[in-house]
């Protein structure tokens, strides 16, 4: 479960973000719960792409162990249908 403190960032599942180059893309996050109170330069970025399905909050919330355990914070995109075709599946 996420969770917000006025005072500090995202910990834990964030909600999905909209991208701030192009908004018709989305992202969410697992930040791991130490993120804040380590050197945040040890951290390493995990992305992870969905497939046709378009779980990416399903595998970030898959890889949240393995975020913890190897101090990474994971990025899942939300890749939607249609943006260069519209039949695009």
């Amino acid at each position: 479960m996420s969770s917000y403190n006025k005072h500090l960032p995202y910990i834990g599942q964030t909600p999905f973000f909209a991208c701030q180059f192009d908004q018709r893309f989305s992202y969410c996050l697992y930040v791991p719960k130490d993120y804040y109170t380590q050197t945040q330069d040890n951290f390493n970025l995990l992305v992870i792409i969905h497939g046709s399905a378009r779980t990416a909050e399903r595998y970030r919330n898959l890889f949240a162990d393995f975020a913890e355990e190897n101090q990474c914070i994971v990025l899942a995109p939300l890749f939607p249908i249609g943006i260069e075709d519209p039949l695009e599946q």
